[in-house]
């Protein structure tokens, strides 16, 4: 259980799943209610929709102070259909899935970003980003056996130990029926997670994150939000706690 430190925050999320909250817990839920100026900037920011999810990313990305590094993504096509064809099919791509395959490194799962690699493009002056590390400062599990493979290539290039190295991922995203089109899309299977929907949030912890309340919440989101945190002082509510 996350809140093992926290055992008053652990009996409320009890009663919460069983819908007996008592006025008591209300009444300290509502003393946790603030606006998103007096968020820590560590703090993850959850919503249930998607719409709020983008709009409070695009609002912490803006104030971040540095360097903007871009990242594209590089589609190809393959398959015997015309250009034209290929051509369309290039228009219509559904959404990358990020999930990858064990070691902790699924959807949900929030990294710090310490360090970018740069590799050559060969032909040219540009360099282009070959490899993310990041950091999974509450969650040491995740990509423990990623870290273990690439010890020595860290040491010798003075990297964090518990720094995590992400490379770019191929996967096909759009193929017709008759598989005379296949499209393969190659980037880092990474998004900005500065906030995330609450459904997406499913098996993350949190040291601190603030929850947006400006919808009511079925009493299941409020249980799958509020148990990210680890306590009761790292939770935020933004908006009324109803």
């Amino acid at each position: 259980m996350r809140q093992n430190d926290d055992e008053t925050y652990a009996q409320l999320l009890n009663r919460l799943t069983m819908g007996k909250l008592n006025d008591r817990d209300v009444q300290l839920l509502k003393t946790k209610q603030t606006t998103l100026e007096k968020v820590p900037k560590n703090a993850t920011l959850l919503y249930h929709s998607n719409r709020n999810v983008d709009i409070a990313n695009k609002l912490r990305f803006n104030a971040i102070v540095g360097d903007i590094v871009l990242s594209k993504a590089h589609d190809s096509v393959s398959g015997t259909a015309s250009q034209k064809s290929k051509g369309k099919a290039l228009k219509r791509l559904k959404e990358f899935d990020r999930t990858q395959t064990g070691d902790g490194l699924v959807n949900g799962a929030v990294g710090i970003l310490q360090r970018l690699e740069y590799c050559s493009v060969k032909g040219s002056d540009y360099q282009e980003v070959k490899r993310v590390w990041l950091e999974f400062i509450h969650q040491k599990d995740i990509g423990r056996e990623k870290r273990r493979q690439v010890i020595h290539y860290a040491i010798q290039n003075k990297m964090g130990m518990n720094w995590t190295p992400i490379d770019r991922m191929k996967k096909v995203v759009h193929h017709s029926n008759n598989n005379a089109i296949s499209v393969t899309r190659n980037q880092f299977p990474l998004i900005l997670a500065e906030a995330m929907t609450i459904h997406k949030s499913q098996g993350a912890t949190f040291q601190a994150a603030a929850i947006g309340f400006n919808h009511k919440l079925t009493r299941s989101l409020q249980y799958v939000a509020l148990s990210r945190i680890k306590s009761m002082q790292g939770l935020y509510i933004l908006g009324q706690y109803t």
